[in-house]
Formats: C-alpha cells, structure tokens, sequence
C-alpha cells in the first residue's frame, strides 16, 4: 500500500491526533479515546413508515424514473403480472427477485431490472442515515457503523453531513420517508451548524469533526475547509429542493411550520455559506489551505509551509464554491495555477489517454461529481432534426468528466492486470476491482490507489458502485457478482453486502495484520457519495437540484465552462450527456385583427400576432426572441427582448405584417450574479413557423407547425 505523505494525510483529515505509521504503510490508528459505543445508549431508533424486511419499490419512485417512457403504466403492469413485482398498496410493492430468471430478464429493458436491483439497494444505504440519526442531538448521523456490533463512533462528520442533507431530499422525492418528518430532521441539523460559534468555528469555516453526546468540537481535530465544503454543497441542493417545492411544501397540513419552514431552512443555508471567510484561507500563493489545528495554528507539512491544494484532488468543488460566494469569493485567477499534470496512459495495446489524476483512488473523482454535473451537452438542432456535442470544459480546456470515465476504466485494468500477471497475491483483481480510501480494520484506514505498491488484493465496493454513471454495464455487472457472492471461498466467508450496503472493504486472498478480510463497516461520505451517484445514474436528480444554485452556475461560468441554463435530465438511457430545457411558446391572433392598406399593401397591425411562453421557468431575467424570413435565421433576424411581465402576451412584430413565412426561435437568459456583465442563456427553443396570409380586409392568419421546425 502507498505510504501515505502528510500533505495527503491532511487533505483527507481522518484523525490527526493518535496516529502513527506501521511497517512504512499508509495506517491510521484510532486512540483510546475514540472508542465506538453502542448507538442504543445515545437514540430511540427511527424506522421508515415503509418496511425494510423485504425489497420494494414506490410507485412515485417508479414512475419519476421513467418518467420519459410512455409505456410506463404498461411495463409496472408487466411485472406485476409476471409477479416480479407485489403491489401492498396503490403507493408501493415488494420484490420478488427470485422472480427474475435469465429468460425473464429478457422480457424487459435492461433499465427497468436495473432500477428494481439498485432502487432497493439503495433503501438500504439510506436506512444507515435515517435509522442511525441521534433524534436527541440534533438527527446528527455516526461518521461510521458496524454492522455486526451495532457499534457507531462517537463523532459526527462535517462533510458526511452534507451527504447525509443530500440523501434526505433524495428520500422525500423517491417516496421512502414522510415529507414532513424530513423537513423537521433537516431542520434540526441545520440549526445545529448554523448555531456554532466560538471556538467551534474558524473564519466560519467547520471542524472536521463533532462531538455527538455534546455538539461540541472534538478534542484534537482540526478546522477543515474541504468538508466545510462538502457540508455547503449538500445543503445547497436542500435549498434549491425547497424552493422549488415550495408550493408543495406549504400546502401539506402536515408539515409543521409549514409557512415558515422553507424560508427557515433557505436563511439557515445562506448563513453557513455567507460565513465563510474563503479569502481567509487563501495562502500566499493564493491556494486554499487545507485548514488550522486545534489550537487554531496553520496545519503545516514537514518543511513548515502551510498545506494548500494546489494539485488537482477532489478539493476542486471547494474553489467553485469559494469563486461562487456572495460575500468573501476570492479570485478566480487561481483555478488555471492548479497543477493538472497530464499524463499519457495506455488503456489497451493499441490506445494511449491524455488523463489527470490516474494515481488517485476512486473517491478523489466520484465526490466532486456526485454535485457537479460535468457531463458534455448534447445539443439538438431543431432546424435540421440533429444535434451535436459541446464539450464542458473550462478556460483550461479540460473536460472533468470525460477524465473521470477513463480514470475509472484505468483503474479496473490497472487491477484486472495485476490479478492476471500475479493471481497468488491478487487473486481478488482477477474478477473484482475498485481502489480508493477504506476501511481495512477496526483502527486501520488505508489508500487505495493504482500505479502504488498494494500488499494485499483489497477493493473498495461502494467507490466502485459510485462510478455507474461512467460505464454502468461494467459496475452492474460487478453489482450482481457481489450480490451473488460469486468466487468466494466458502459459505462461511463473511458477506460483503450488510443491512447498510456494500461495507467499506474486502479481500479474497491473503490478510494482513490487523485487517479482515472484511471489513464490516459502512462509513457516511463513501455510503453518501454512493446513494447519490446511483440516483444520478436512474434520474440525475441530484445535478439538476445543483444546477438551479446560481452561486454554482455562475462560478462555473466565470471559470470558463459553458453553462446553459435548464439542464434537462438525460440518465438512465443515456448517463453519458445532459441536454438543456429550452423555453416553450404559442402563436396566437388576438380577436378582430385589424387588416389595413399601407403603400397599397395589405397588412396586419404589428400588434394582433402575439406569443404566449407555456414554460417559463423561475430565474430568469427575460426572454430573447429571434424572428428571421429565413428557417435557418441566416439573414433578415430581428432581436426583440421580452420582459417577464409579459410571457403570457408579447407582440411578435415592431412593424406590421404582410403575407408572408415568419421563424420564431426563443431562449430564455439572464445575468451572472458574480460579473453583471455576463449572460447565461437557455438553449434556443424548438422553432416555430407561422404563415400569413392578408387576403382580404377581413384577413385570416394560418399558423403551420412543420414537423421538422416544431420538435417536442
């Protein structure tokens, strides 16, 4: 296994006090101080209203995933008759997956089992944040859990936090948990965080770790500017939830608060982001630091200079946020100074990658993706019924996800390639792989990562589980294998599944000292990142909550990458790219169209052709509409600017209308909050056409809606 550098050690700030290195490996050693207790001395359990005996799915989870399938009703209906499925209530059914055999599976799209397999995979991942939650402190979740023990440790995680935030929405929208039981736990965690001061904070910015019995900082741990950073994400996707179901939420009597609570939790949200003095933990170069210890000194490497994130890691979402902020951003200069070392990598024998990060375990790409939607945009060309491929990229040309997807791949060839060239000591990567940060003994946390020596075969199963979205077909059917138990020993071999999901970490071969073969623990952020990342996969629900953040966008924005505004879910059939919502209208003719001469023409008065936006969306500054003579609006274009007092009624034309083929096209935009002087926009809408033809002083207007100008 690697031997673990400070600067590494720091950036991922697991306990920095009681530790040491054993045998020259990367192990970190839990004191005596931090002992793991039993979760019933601290919480009356909390279960779901639904069970978790058995497998099953909701109707609302169900019909949101396939929410663009038209046949939707027919394939629930489907497996129900093929018994797949046992409706309970017209809200849920249980899963029989005894059910599916091969030849059944075939009876199906492939993504309709998928989702009945990691829909109920992922209740279980969210049963940890739900049933594990200290009702008596503040629904603060345990950073880990033993399955077999029942043990929790005594801390909570600032940034497992911001996961646990994330998951809760998810929970509500998937039809898991009551709408109102989750606003007043997310409430309360809020509270919490909003309510430190003192020397539980840093120039706003968090300890890495609480206690759980007092809420207080814990002893020795440092001030972390990263998982600040994770917290801020998670609770701004909160945020954008809340106000986008705002209506919902304030018309459910069983909410309590209900009038109150949206703008409780939005002003709570803006609070523990507008706090953090980001410029505060600029250093001299201008990096972010990695954050101060516990007498609030700089945490410092061996040479004596402050740690800073200068190399691309998964700190990167921590500079979007500090370029995003509202009231302390630094500048955006620094992001083109992080070192990207490309390197060229061969993923078989015939072809070589550009890509960054290879050495780095799984987790330094799936966290930062879990929020950021970094896919490429497939743009349709409503004109000429195709579409074409922008890449997202920033002013330094690179394109994050696109990286991540062959990272991904390295890494399983990286670990296929040493079960196959030495299957004595890594028979485990003979037929798993997954390397990143785990879990390896009760008081051992190992990093995992490619191109480092490795002394045992360990796989890290929930990091490999939160790289579907690059390549599903290779993660599902690693997926399967583990449920199956496929090429383990013996039936007495421990399961690597729990009640909780996959656990941290396993091996197939030869132990270590003071490892297990596996490791029975389930630790938040690897479980957080998980669950999310598998929802991205069946709806990209969590990047569209991220997206509707103007703080984000804008950042992101100011960082080079194109930003269209209105990002329209494309997971599940295609993961691999979003595509943009663009803004929706109709053509009318107001009553008694008044026809007249001019110049011996006849000709309509400008104002009788108006449009109406049926989709307008909330964020928006105004609208831009194009009128051109021409499908294609190479020429004769006319720029009109549509307030948003007036979507429901616009005239089309400044001057009159005579007979004629007018193209319309519409996008919707608005102003960087960050620079006023940028502008993001929608994509253009479908294109409509409108025929008119001034026949007589009675007049009458023709509107042809041609197939190919006018896609839905």
């Amino acid at each position: 296994m690697k031997e673990l550098s400070l600067q590494r050690f720091v950036s991922l700030s697991f306990f920095l006090f009681a530790f040491f290195l054993l045998n020259h490996e990367s192990h970190w050693v839990l004191g005596d101080s931090l002992k793991s207790f039993q979760k019933s001395q601290l919480t009356e359990r909390k279960n779901f209203f639904l069970h978790f005996e058995k497998p099953f799915v909701t109707r609302k989870d169900f019909n949101r995933t396939f929410s663009s399938f038209f046949d939707r009703n027919r394939l629930w209906k489907k497996l129900v008759d093929f018994r797949i499925i046992i409706p309970k209530t017209s809200k849920f059914a249980f899963i029989d997956f005894s059910r599916l055999s091969e030849e059944v599976e075939k009876q199906f799209p492939k993504e309709v089992i998928r989702f009945l397999y990691l829909s109920s995979y992922m209740c279980k991942i969210f049963a940890y944040f739900w049933e594990q939650a200290l009702s008596a402190h503040h629904y603060l979740v345990p950073q880990f859990f033993d399955v077999d023990t029942d043990n929790a440790d005594a801390w909570c995680s600032t940034g497992g936090m911001g996961f646990v935030c994330a998951s809760y929405i998810l929970g509500i929208e998937k039809g898991w948990v009551p709408l109102s039981e989750t606003l007043f736990r997310l409430h309360k965690i809020l509270s919490f965080f909003d309510s430190l001061s003192g020397k539980d904070l840093k120039h706003g910015f968090l300890a890495h770790f609480y206690e759980l019995s007092t809420g207080d900082r814990a002893k020795y741990v440092e001030y972390s500017t990263l998982d600040t950073a994770w917290l801020i994400m998670g609770i701004l996707l909160v945020k954008s939830y809340v106000l986008e179901k705002r209506d919902m939420i304030e018309s459910d009597v069983s909410v309590n608060n209900r009038k109150e609570i949206v703008k409780d939790i939005v002003d709570m949200v803006d609070r523990i982001y507008d706090r953090v003095e980001w410029s505060a933990a600029e250093s001299e170069g201008g990096f972010l630091i990695h954050g101060w210890d516990y007498d609030e000194f700089l945490l410092t490497g061996a040479d004596g200079k402050s740690l800073t994130y200068s190399e691309f890691d998964e700190s990167y979402p921590m500079y979007i946020l500090s370029v995003g902020s509202s009231k302390h951003p630094i500048s955006r200069n620094i992001w083109s100074k992080i070192d990207r070392q490309m390197n060229k990598i061969s993923l078989n024998e015939n072809l070589k990658v550009d890509v960054f990060g290879e050495k780095l375990g799984l987790f330094a790409h799936i966290y930062p993706l879990t929020y950021l939607d970094m896919r490429d945009y497939f743009i349709k060309d409503f004109v000429r019924s195709s579409g074409e491929i922008l890449f997202f990229k920033d002013s330094e040309n690179i394109r994050y996800f696109d990286n991540a997807k062959k990272v991904t791949y390295l890494n399983y060839t990286y670990t296929k390639s040493l079960g196959e060239i030495f299957p004595e000591k890594y028979s485990t990567y003979i037929n798993y792989w997954g390397l990143s940060a785990v879990w390896s003994g009760f008081n051992h946390y190992d990093i995992l990562e490619p191109y480092t020596r490795l002394s045992e075969a360990r796989v890290a199963p929930s990091s490999m589980m939160g790289t579907i979205v690059f390549d599903p077909d290779l993660v599902f059917f690693q997926f399967k294998s583990l449920r199956e138990r496929k090429y383990f020993p013996d039936e007495g071999f421990p399961d690597v599944d729990s009640k909780y999901g996959f656990v941290s970490s396993f091996t197939l071969g030869e132990v270590d000292v003071n490892r297990e073969p596996v490791m029975r623990r389930v630790l938040d952020i690897d479980k957080g990142a998980e669950l999310l990342m598998l929802e991205n996969y069946l709806t990209g629900f969590v990047w569209q909550m991220i997206q509707q953040n103007s703080n984000i966008t804008d950042a992101l924005d100011l960082l080079g990458f194109l930003v269209i505004l209105s990002q329209k879910n494309t997971a599940l059939k295609d993961s691999l790219y979003k595509e943009s919502i663009a803004p929706r209208f109709e053509l009318f003719l107001k009553n008694s169209p008044t026809i007249f001469l001019k110049d011996g023409d006849k000709v309509l008065r400008s104002d009788q052709v108006c449009l109406k936006i049926t989709s307008a969306s909330v964020g928006f500054d105004s609208y831009e509409l194009e009128v051109s003579s021409c499908s294609d609006f190479s020429d004769n274009c006319e720029h009109l600017e549509i307030a948003l007092d007036d979507i429901f009624s616009y005239r089309l034309h400044e001057n009159e209308v005579s007979t004629g083929s007018f193209f319309y096209r519409l996008r919707g935009k608005r102003a960087n909050i960050l620079d006023s002087d940028r502008l993001l926009y929608t994509n253009w809408s479908p294109v409509k056409r409108l025929d008119i033809n001034v026949s007589s002083l009675n007049g009458s207007l023709f509107v042809d809606f041609l197939k190919n100008l006018d896609v839905d």
